[in-house]
């Protein structure tokens, strides 16, 4: 069972670090807790993002993130040294054009991740289905 799919994390982030308008465009608003929390650097990664995205910031890039998260130390702390490392892998994997299609399996994701949390049996669920191709 893969509910902390970081892989699916990193096509999310690295699309709407291409093109930030994205993370406007959506029907549920993507929020933290659609990321595993053991998953703190893209949680970190997300919380930057975030903050950072509006209509008129056409990238985001690490710096920007780095000095974003300079703001947040307990923050920064979790994105620690590995977090430039995970926004590269995120710039490589993330395709706006695809973006829809990781976005749905972020939000079911996190939904059958949620439904389990609160103890109901997702065992029947094929969680194949929420890993992006």
């Amino acid at each position: 069972m893969e509910l902390n799919n970081q892989d699916l994390y990193c096509q999310v982030l690295g699309s709407i670090m291409k093109e930030p308008i994205l993370l406007h465009n959506v029907p549920s608003k993507i929020t933290l807790e659609d990321f595993h929390s053991e998953n703190k650097i893209c949680r970190a990664i997300f919380f930057a993002i975030n903050g950072i995205a509006n209509n008129e910031i056409r990238e985001i890039d690490c710096n920007m993130i780095v000095a974003y998260l300079d703001q947040y130390p307990t923050i920064k702390k979790a994105f620690g040294r590995n977090g430039p490392e995970v926004v590269d892998i995120c710039l490589e994997k993330g395709d706006p054009e695809s973006f829809q299609v990781y976005y749905a399996q972020l939000k079911k994701t996190s939904l059958l991740r949620d439904l389990l949390n609160h103890g109901y049996n997702v065992s029947l669920y094929d969680f194949t289905s929420c890993v992006p191709g």
